[in-house]
């Protein structure tokens, strides 16, 4: 079987302030929402290093509804500093990478419309063109997973301040390559508990369809 060298981080540490709950834990379908990102993004052919999952806040209450997952490759990474921003949990979740993973895929733990075939898509494009980085677009506007090469983990480290990665597209924006794709489950995330249920009803009417 071919090896793609690519490990997928999913960012959950956050204490979702604006909703009031805990978000990883909503339900989303026949789960939650955290393990419904999980379960898309584990699925993906094409990610066979490791799915890494940081978690922070309420990692106490998540951390055992994940115990339950017997996903090889899944690894839960407690970020004790997740308070100190996106960034704190990036830089923690690339600790100990494998040798041989050469791409790092990163998606934000409140993205459940982000499909199984839409990020096998994104990871044969990444595989064919092999850029730097890596962002996909819809209509305009940027969304996750981001994916950058090891090869600039050094300059992940000098990161500071908020936004995550963001600093970094803008530093070297000659080595983004921007995939347009038409699924706007990329720029989709749930800040809101007013949003949750919006997003929640159509998809209980997909569901009955």
């Amino acid at each position: 079987m071919p090896f793609y060298m690519i490990t997928a981080i999913i960012l959950a540490a956050g204490e979702a302030k604006r909703m009031g709950r805990i978000k990883q834990l909503l339900p989303w379908g026949r789960s939650t929402v955290l393990e419904t990102v999980i379960s898309q993004v584990a699925n993906c052919k094409y990610i066979d290093d490791e799915v890494r999952v940081v978690l922070g806040a309420y990692q106490e209450k998540i951390s055992p509804v994940l115990r339950k997952w017997e996903q090889p490759g899944l690894r839960v990474m407690i970020n004790n500093n997740y308070q100190q921003g996106m960034l704190s949990s990036i830089h923690k979740g690339v600790e100990g990478l494998p040798e041989e993973t050469e791409y790092l895929m990163f998606f934000l733990g409140d993205k459940p419309m982000i499909t199984t075939e839409l990020i096998n898509s994104i990871a044969l494009e990444l595989l064919k063109r092999r850029p730097e980085i890596m962002v996909p677009v819809f209509k305009g506007q940027r969304g996750h997973p981001v994916i950058i090469t090891t090869a600039l983990l050094p300059e992940v480290y000098q990161l500071t301040g908020p936004g995550g990665l963001r600093s970094l597209l803008q530093k070297y924006p000659e080595r983004v390559y921007s995939l347009e794709v038409a699924n706007r489950g990329i720029t989709v995330d749930i800040d809101y508990y007013e949003d949750y249920l919006k997003l929640r009803k159509n998809l209980d009417y997909l569901d009955q369809d």
